[in-house]
């Protein structure tokens, strides 16, 4: 782990009203990661990053959200909700089914918290899987780049963070069991995270296209060899290879989401629809 300086997070948290959440994410082993703590998404003045609290997983996780709770709501935070629970039905439908993505297998429970004129900041609560410490949670960061964090007293990151990070380059974390093995659903999430940070001046590393492509193929087709049932016209997937394209038919309801991957892997896809089913061509030699 390599540490830095953290003079801009404290910075950014007096902006915000905030100076006196970083002593409570000392004593709760809580952290901020994500575009808040990468200096240059700081820096930029078209958008305004949330504020991401992780929780690693252990006994120590209700105490910490009832204090960074009452914290918020005394510094004008007055909306909370839920968006993600493990105990909700629609989660344990897409757990029983396998047609989740990496937040299933990793946490807990997702908190919203808003107020007029503040800053969104979301509690990330782990499971046990998600991991205990911060070294665990970060390593399952699917862009290298956000394997930065902000612990309430020092900046730190990772020696691939760093990379990214002087080298200008979205590099995709395929050291991870749980990102090389998410479902396509979820490499379409990592699509779109990378094209957001490539929108605010970061690079696509040549490394990610590949991983981008054979991640999202591989997912697509474990899906299929797993549901173990017939296809129909509703749901079916053709893939076919050879020395310089791929082509994948399609005729479920992703549509939309392949048709974004397809168009983000190649400038030059010919693509053509019918119905409910699409065929697109990737060339390979682009890769």
């Amino acid at each position: 782990m390599i540490q830095e300086s953290a003079q801009i997070v404290y910075r950014r948290l007096d902006e915000d009203d905030l100076h006196g959440l970083s002593p409570i994410l000392k004593l709760n082993n809580a952290f901020i990661a994500g575009s808040y703590v990468i200096h240059r998404s700081m820096q930029c003045q078209q958008y305004e990053p949330d504020i991401d609290i992780w929780l690693p997983y252990g006994a120590f996780q209700e105490r910490a959200v009832s204090t960074i709770t009452s914290f918020l709501r005394n510094n004008g935070y007055t909306s909370t909700r839920v968006l993600y629970s493990t105990k909700s039905k629609a989660v344990q439908q897409s757990i029983n089914t396998k047609t989740y993505g990496r937040i299933h297998q990793i946490m807990e429970k997702i908190i919203e918290f808003t107020g007029e004129g503040k800053r969104k900041v979301q509690i990330l609560r782990m499971n046990i899987v998600g991991g205990s410490t911060i070294g665990q949670i970060v390593k399952h960061f699917d862009i290298t780049l956000v394997q930065r964090w902000f612990d309430g007293e020092h900046v730190w990151s990772t020696a691939a963070s760093k990379f990214a990070l002087e080298n200008n380059a979205l590099i995709i974390n395929i050291t991870s069991d749980i990102i090389k093995n998410q479902s396509f659903l979820e490499w379409t999430r990592t699509l779109l995270r990378l094209l957001k940070y490539n929108s605010r001046g970061y690079e696509i590393h040549a490394s990610t296209r590949h991983a981008l492509l054979t991640g999202s193929v591989e997912s697509l087709k474990k899906y299929y060899e797993e549901k173990r049932r017939p296809r129909t016209n509703i749901e079916r997937t053709i893939l076919k290879w050879n020395r310089t394209s791929l082509q994948v038919q399609w005729y479920d309801n992703m549509l939309p989401p392949i048709i974004t991957l397809a168009n983000a892997l190649s400038d030059q896809n010919i693509t053509t629809q019918q119905s409910h089913s699409i065929t697109i061509f990737i060339p390979l030699a682009k890769m």
